[in-house]
């Protein structure tokens, strides 16, 4: 009966460790698929944070080096002011021949969909994809548009629209310190996509947020969604999705909760499936838009062959611990029945000798049982003497080495492996006896199958009584898995091309951008094509030099002093430059300086931007110049009267204003026709210009009325200067017998005074001269003293 409990005791006692065995794998188990998610979920992040950060310094660099000037911003500036829709059409087609290079050879071909330029009410003005297109009011659809016009900060993340949804980069643009209208750079996401799709494999794709669409983008031709069958709040676009979707609609009603339930916290997560026959891991990755909140997410689908890795290790390491627990249940079995017999054998010698031959049998059995488990385990067993030579193994070791049992049991290892192997074995079994612990090492060898192995090597010491007696090893073959580790680096070295795709735009840049690199000494060691171009030198004849040298100017010239003190500061500088090509031709350039430094934030030399304006001062100037007269007209007489208010406010230096006009202009006209009322315009107009200094403004007001701004002038001065100019007029021999004669109207600049207080000032002067009889000076005397 106590035999009996005995038997029931290390049953209850083998359940027990059964259960607990099986825990452990399940948790290890469960353990292993949650890391190695883990660890695919952070590569699948680190790949497109990689491709983001990458692709984010392109549109930095153009907008810096070709749109953010003065010129490209007064375009805007002028669009916006002008009804005029052919004077629109000519500013559209001057910005287009501006950056159609940048455009095509750039930002398009490098995946990047749009370039928009977009005026301060919110107009589509000029899209480079869609020249078409212009003229919308994208206000109420966009949100991005509203945004920049009030914090006139720079945008970026995803966004649709009603042409392109996209991850965009939005820049605000100034023309004197004003706001006029900002650009759009948009990223098509399928770019991303694909150099992820590239880099990860699997399939990649865009999960957006239903409310984050604009509807008005939702009706167009081009862009057709379908809703998710995971959740009817996200949207995919129809195009290129259709495997994407089949792959999710295979999710069971529990993953599909789940992956509800995960979207709703916006942030990265995982989740496998087995859809299709084969196991896949879908990873979401969270996209921000402009107000930084989660629009959609990104969804990689890639195959999960580690999942049937797992399961597979699982089955294998359950049946392999149920074998082996057999076995020591057998043991313990046979333990307990040997003491029973021994106990039997002390009453009786013949008992004793039979328990004896029972003990023996017994123990031959267990010898028999435990070679039965050693050859039952896949994983290469053996064991030596302290000799070296081996004392057995099991026939997974002698598949490893291609021999037969006979032909390693007393053997060693120099005669069974050829020198590669059996020093590294040596230096192993010396490591270990020396340590007296288990020695984990992990090798690589090229053993008589013709194949490469990598092991990791277990060796632990055999002791009897305290004393090692020789080494026991357990070989696990990694093969598998270093091929896994290798598509991984290769995975890396696929992000690192791309990357020296993306460098290789520097090449672009130094063809069509116009700049320069500096050393601390201030001399040109790098020079793009472009500068070369428009200069008319060659590389060799720049590099070494100093700006100053290679644009006609000298080292004292006032703006390179300012240019040069500002950038010693540390400060980037903004200027326009007049600079001479080598054949002697003038060239404008509005130039930025900015410092230059290293890793370790130390200044290592200067970087120049600049953009050819020759056009711009020539358009600037038409632009400012009356017709018929030659003279300023109203619009730069504003801006230079706008300035003179400015100066005086600032240093309080008397400075006069005179408006006046030719009388009875009409009846001139009326009489003689307008090409001898044009003529007598244009020689008022050289008579007066001849009579006045340099520093004296000179204007066409509008019809027969012409102003002049005194700088550094009183009242008595100006009054001089009416009387004599009155003079003039009147003393020449114009086509009409009558002569001509002017009305004159003479104020002073007041403190608190306005252009608007001014021209109103001066006009009732002029309207005085007229009431009183014409061909009279009237000043405002309370400022004659």
């Amino acid at each position: 009966m106590t035999h009996l409990k005995k038997y029931f005791f290390v049953f209850i006692v083998f359940f027990l460790i059964q259960i607990i065995m099986l825990t452990i794998f399940i948790n290890a188990k469960e353990e292993e698929i949650s890391k190695t998610i883990s660890q695919k979920q952070q590569h699948f992040i680190t790949t497109y944070n990689t491709i983001f950060s990458t692709y984010s310094n392109l549109p930095k660099v153009i907008f810096q080096g070709r749109i953010n000037n003065d010129y490209i911003a007064s375009l805007l500036q002028s669009a916006y002011e002008s009804d005029d829709m052919e004077y629109k059409q000519l500013i559209r087609e001057e910005m287009y021949d501006q950056l159609i290079d940048a455009y095509s050879s750039t930002l398009a071909s490098s995946g990047f969909k749009q370039l928009q330029f977009i005026l301060k009410n919110g107009e589509n003005f000029l899209n480079f994809s869609n020249l078409d297109i212009f003229g919308q009011d994208l206000k109420p659809l966009r949100y991005s548009i509203r945004e920049i016009e009030n914090t006139q900060k720079p945008l970026e993340g995803f966004e649709s629209g009603p042409l392109y949804n996209g991850y965009r980069y939005i820049y605000p643009l100034f023309f004197k310190g004003k706001f006029v209208g900002s650009v759009d750079i948009t990223l098509d996401l399928d770019t991303y996509l694909n150099l992820a799709t590239n880099a990860l494999g699997g399939e990649q794709r865009f999960l957006m947020k239903w409310d984050s669409i604009v509807q008005s983008s939702l009706k167009t031709n081009d862009q057709k969604y379908i809703r998710s069958c995971i959740d009817p709040s996200f949207i995919f676009q129809k195009k290129n999705n259709f495997n994407i979707f089949h792959t999710l609609s295979s999710m069971n009603k529990h993953q599909k909760e789940l992956v509800q339930k995960r979207l709703k916290g916006n942030q990265a997560f995982s989740i496998p499936i087995f859809a299709q026959t084969k196991y896949s891991l879908v990873t979401f990755l969270p996209v921000l838009d402009i107000e930084k909140k989660v629009s959609g997410f990104i969804v990689g689908i890639e195959q999960a062959d580690f999942l049937e890795t797992i399961h597979a290790n699982f089955i294998k390491n359950i049946t392999l611990t149920l074998i082996s627990s057999l076995l020591v249940l057998l043991l313990l079995f046979g333990y307990f029945k040997e003491r029973y017999l021994l106990q039997k054998l002390v009453d009786s010698k013949e008992l004793l000798e039979h328990k004896v031959k029972q003990r023996t049998l017994a123990l031959h059995r267990n010898a028999k049982l435990l070679k039965t488990m050693l050859e039952t385990i896949p994983t290469p067993v053996f064991y030596k003497n302290l000799e070296g030579e081996y004392l057995g193994c099991n026939k997974a070791f002698t598949k490893l080495a291609g021999k037969e049992l006979e032909q390693i049991v007393g053997f060693k290892s120099k005669d069974i492996f050829n020198n590669e192997i059996t020093k590294k074995f040596v230096l192993s079994d010396k490591k270990a006896l020396s340590k007296k612990e288990t020695v984990i090492s992990e090798t690589k060898f090229s053993f008589p199958d013709g194949k490469e192995h990598h092991l990791v090597i277990h060796k632990s010491i055999l002791m009897e009584k305290d004393t090692p007696v020789g080494l026991i090893g357990v070989i696990h073959d990694i093969t598998k898995q270093k091929k896994s580790q290798l598509k991984l680096k290769e995975a890396f070295n696929k992000i690192k091309l791309q990357q020296e795709i993306l460098e290789s735009d520097h090449d672009i840049i130094k063809k069509y951008t116009i700049f320069t690199k500096m050393n601390l000494k201030f001399e040109i060691i790098e020079v793009s094509d472009g500068l070369c171009n428009l200069l008319g030198y060659s590389e060799k004849e720049i590099l070494g030099k100093r700006h100053f040298e290679i644009v006609g100017k000298k080292e004292d010239d006032e703006l390179f002093v300012k240019a040069r003190n500002a950038i010693l500061e540390g400060k980037a500088f903004n200027g326009e430059f007049l600079a001479y090509g080598a054949d002697g031709n003038k060239i404008w350039v509005r130039t930025v300086i900015s410092p230059e430094y290293n890793d370790k934030n130390e200044l290592i030399g200067y970087v120049t931007f600049s953009q050819d304006i020759s056009r711009e001062k020539m358009i600037l100037e038409h632009s400012y110049k009356d017709e018929l007269t030659k003279l300023y007209n109203r619009k730069k007489f504003n801006e230079e009267l706008e300035h003179a208010l400015s100066f005086y406010a600032r240093y309080k230096d008397a400075t006069s204003l005179i408006l006046f006009d030719i009388d009875k202009f009409k009846e001139i006209n009326d009489i003689y026709g307008h090409l001898i009322g044009d003529k007598i315009l244009m020689e008022l107009a050289a008579i007066v210009a001849e009579n006045i200094r340099e520093c004296d403004i000179l204007a066409r007001w509008g019809g027969e009325e012409f102003a002049l701004i005194l700088p550094k002038t009183n009242i008595e001065q100006a009054i001089s200067t009416a009387k004599k100019l009155r003079e003039k007029i009147i003393s020449y021999d114009f086509e009409i017998p009558q002569g001509v004669t002017c009305s004159f109207g003479v104020t002073v600049f007041q403190d608190k005074d306005t252009t608007d207080s001014l021209i109103k000032r001066v006009d009732d002067m002029l309207y005085r001269a007229k009431k009183e009889g014409r061909d009279k000076i009237i000043f405002d005397a309370v400022q004659k003293h």
